[in-house]
Order: structure tokens, then sequence, then C-alpha cells
């Protein structure tokens, strides 16, 4: 087998980067875990390792039929990843500390969206969302994830940047498939389209969370020249 390659998904959080991993992973040749990583990722300090994209580590925590099939599937990978929501915190940490360096899907959506989610999570009664990550936290963390993916890809670190708008675009899907030289299929397709309707059903679900002064704030705040940059190289 030839040397597997590594990459991690990332981006602001509420943005897609569970189903555009989701999206990744239906393809034979890609394995995407889900924030197996950030254990490894804090906000100041990344102790991740090229060890933790060998598959002893991917499968820790699995056992039975669970871990037969997902070795199969990483034995089969020409790929071996992770998502993060904490990763773009250290992309030029996360290029010298694993080898053969790893490359970066990076995915944007607008902030309104981004902070309305925000919105939403902190008034629900959810232990997995701290009620302080409102829409001004929104704003801080979009805006840190944007300059940061900018300064890696001024530094030379490859970065592949999706729009979460155009995610199910077939020429987007595309892209994303050629970055990783694999062809995207009319089979892994309409896999996919299945993902999109699911996720049309969770999407007209959701209403907007905010006031007129939240999005005056957002307005004023957020780094829109920094997000029209990156829109641009996609």
């Amino acid at each position: 087998m030839n040397q597997q390659k590594y990459f991690l998904v990332t981006g602001c959080a509420r943005s897609g980067t569970t189903i555009l991993s989701r999206i990744i992973n239906l393809h034979p040749a890609i394995y995407c875990s889900i924030e197996r990583l950030n254990p490894h990722l804090k906000f100041n300090t990344c102790s991740v390792t090229s060890k933790q994209f060998e598959i002893d580590s991917c499968l820790a925590g699995f056992a039975g039929e669970a871990k037969a099939n997902l070795s199969e599937k990483i034995e089969n990978a020409i790929f071996i990843g992770d998502k993060s929501t904490i990763a773009y915190r250290h992309f030029e940490e996360l290029s010298n500390a694993i080898s053969p360096s790893p490359f970066f899907i990076f995915i944007i959506r607008n902030i309104f969206d981004v902070a309305s989610s925000f919105n939403v999570r902190s008034k629900r009664q959810d232990s997995k969302w701290r009620v302080e990550l409102d829409y001004k936290i929104a704003v801080e963390e979009w805006n840190a994830s944007l300059v940061n993916a900018i300064s890696a890809q001024d530094a030379g670190i490859p970065i592949h940047v999706v729009q979460y708008e155009h995610l199910f675009n077939k020429i987007t899907l595309e892209n994303i498939f050629s970055y990783f030289h694999l062809t995207c299929t009319e089979e892994l397709l309409a896999k996919i389209n299945l993902l999109e309707e699911r996720g049309k059903m969770i999407q007209h679900s959701r209403v907007q969370a905010l006031s007129g002064l939240e999005k005056k704030y957002i307005l004023i705040n957020a780094n829109i020249d920094a997000y029209k940059d990156l829109i641009g190289v996609i």
C-alpha cells in the first residue's frame, strides 16, 4: 500500500464542518472521523502527531462488527483525516507536527447564519454548548477562523476553501474531490443527494434567531473583507 495522506476539515463552529466531513467520508478512498483529534487540540495548544492518524488510534473506542467495518474502511483508504472546528487555530503547528504534512479543507458560511445558530444553541438546554457562546462569540470565532485561514494560505499551507451555501452544487463537489485527486462519480453524487435531502428537512425546521440590534452588531464587527477575500479564492 502506498503511504496514506492526511487532511483536516475545519472552519468556524456551526459552519457546516460536520456535513462536509460526512460528504467526504462517502468516498471509498477517504476516511474522515469527527472530532477524534479534539483531545489533542485546545484553544492555545496542539499536541497532535502522526501517531493519531495510525489505524490503532483511529480504531480506539470501537469494538466488534463496527471495529471490523471501520478497520476495512481505513485500510482501503488513501486519505485519513478528521473534522475539527479547533484545527483552524493551529494550521502551522499541525503542518509541522504531522508527517506527511496534512492539507486542509476549510468551510466558510455567512456570518448571520453562523451567529443565529450560535444563539439557538446557547438558549437551548444543551450540555455540549455553553450558554455564553452566543452571537458575539460567533463573530469572534468567525473572524479568527477567516484571518487564520488567510494567514495560512499566505504561508503556503495547502487549503481548499468551500462555501457552505454552494456545498451541494455539483461543481463544488467535483472540486472538493478533485483536490484529493479523486473522481466524484454519479454513484457518489447519488449518495450525497440523500444527505442533502436530510439536511433540507433539518434546515426547514430552523428559525432565524437574531434581533435587529444583534444584526447591527454583526454588521459593525464581522470581518466582511476577510470573508470576501476567501470567497474570491473559491
